[in-house]
């Protein structure tokens, strides 16, 4: 078992016990039952239809609900993503099984930590926000009941990224457990890495890969643009690139300018916050007049996209865009 999930078997009914239910509602309801040997049920039909073929290439009904989950995240992606926690509960055909993977506290969250800036626990802000246990479930629940390949659940979701014409796909590195080798890491997102770029070369599309600062994230596994550089070094595939965002490379090693420029070969995507708040452009210290300006001289051609939180709501923090529209 991982640090982030909790797997318990649950009491289950006593063999042969029923219970009774009944068709006959109160109230309206203009949907019939439908009773198959296997079904999938979401709430976006195409996440379901991802479900459905894990079942037909024959799957697990485990295999089938994380290709609908994995799924989920593209089609339907304001309630869904890989930054949540995950609970399950699965019948196993003799024994119920129930996994907690809620989000742990990151690594520097103390008692200590919290008395010194807060009277009470605070409800927003970075302070609020846990690791997640999403893909620590995804991982936990297929080690234990599923059939397929691991990678195979993410096709359905590859061919709807590519329907939807989505030139780019954002491959998190995530973070480094307590007890990890780095090398060992390092050289398991290397492999990941050759696997997807090849697979979504076949679809036309590129990976991003994104270095962070370990003071917001604390213990990430790339933390550098250098490290990010030797990483596609060795993927060395041409659809393979790096996110920069300015927000994390100003934090962990200023010098934007220039080495924007030195990158920009690499560069598939530019991402914009202020620093030290992380609030929209020019709340902070980075000069963003001088650097739209500078990556325009020097040829970037490519989308800019903006990861902040607004310091005065989402109208007040667009303001800043006006002179460039």
């Amino acid at each position: 078992m991982n640090d982030r999930s909790r797997m318990a078997d649950l009491e289950s009914p006593a063999a042969g016990a029923s219970t009774p239910f009944s068709w006959t509602n109160p109230y309206a309801w203009p949907r019939k039952p439908l009773l198959a040997e296997n079904a999938v049920a979401t709430s976006q039909p195409l996440a379901a239809q991802a479900g459905l073929q894990m079942l037909a290439a024959g799957g697990s009904a485990v295999d089938a609900i994380l290709a609908t989950a994995i799924t989920l995240t593209l089609v339907e992606p304001v309630s869904n993503g890989i930054g949540s926690d995950a609970y399950a509960i699965v019948w196993d055909g003799r024994r119920l099984h129930g996994l907690n993977a809620s989000g742990r506290s990151p690594q520097a969250w103390t008692l200590d930590y919290f008395r010194g800036k807060y009277k009470s626990m605070p409800v927003r802000g970075w302070d609020t926000v846990t690791v997640p246990g999403c893909v620590a479930a995804w991982v936990e629940l297929h080690a234990r009941w599923g059939k397929l390949p691991f990678r195979k659940l993410f096709e359905r979701a590859i061919e709807y990224a590519r329907a939807a014409r989505c030139a780019s796909l954002h491959l998190m590195a995530g973070v480094v457990p307590a007890d990890a080798e780095r090398a060992a890491l390092h050289a398991t997102y290397v492999a990941n890495l050759s696997h997807a770029a090849k697979r979504l070369d076949q679809e036309g599309m590129r990976l991003l890969i994104e270095p962070l600062s370990v003071h917001t994230v604390a213990n990430c596994f790339l933390r550098s643009s250098a490290q990010a550089a030797q990483v596609l070094d060795e993927v060395g595939a041409g659809n393979a690139r790096l996110q920069y965002d300015l927000f994390h490379m100003q934090v962990m090693e200023g010098n934007l300018a220039d080495t924007i420029e030195r990158l920009l070969p690499r560069i598939g995507h530019l991402q914009i916050a202020d620093v030290p708040g992380r609030h929209e452009p020019g709340s902070g210290e980075i000069n963003f007049d001088f650097l739209f300006g500078h990556v325009d001289a020097i040829g970037y051609a490519g989308w800019i996209g903006c990861e902040y939180n607004p310091a005065r709501g989402t109208l007040e923090g667009l303001k800043w865009a006006q002179p460039y529209l």
